[in-house]
């Protein structure tokens, strides 16, 4: 129908300005280092309060990043405590005792901290020399 015909030109026709404008965009970002200082460089001639950090701030792409906020968003704790001993019964027997300990605690204060203790006492008899 003439209708659906329509409607199928104006959706092509958005989606070919869409994609003109993604690979616009996409060559403006590939664009490298030298023309972005240069770009900068133009700007500091032009505008003297160009370094006011009002002015980085929107010049730069992150301008919309807390700057003010130092809160610790990631990270975390480790504390590892090892500790084995070997002792030998005879020539071919020997018992081995282990202890692990490991405690996490992470930055985030909805983390959960974990700790893990391993423990225990091995028997070795050795059946050649």
């Amino acid at each position: 129908t003439p209708e659906r015909k329509k409607q199928l030109e104006s959706s092509e026709n958005a989606l070919r300005v869409a994609n003109t404008k993604l690979n616009t965009r996409r060559k403006q970002s590939q664009k490298p280092f030298s023309d972005w200082f240069s770009q900068c460089s133009v700007e500091l001639k032009n505008k003297p309060g160009f370094l006011d950090p009002a002015g980085l701030v929107g010049f730069f792409p992150f301008d919309r990043l807390d700057l003010e906020n130092n809160q610790v968003t990631s990270g975390q704790t480790i504390l590892n405590l090892k500790y084995s001993a070997d002792y030998a019964f005879s020539q071919n027997l020997t018992g081995i005792f282990y202890f692990d300990y490991s405690f996490s605690e992470y930055a985030i204060s909805t983390a959960f901290p974990q700790t893990t203790i391993r423990a225990g006492f091995t028997m070795r008899y050795n059946f050649g020399n």
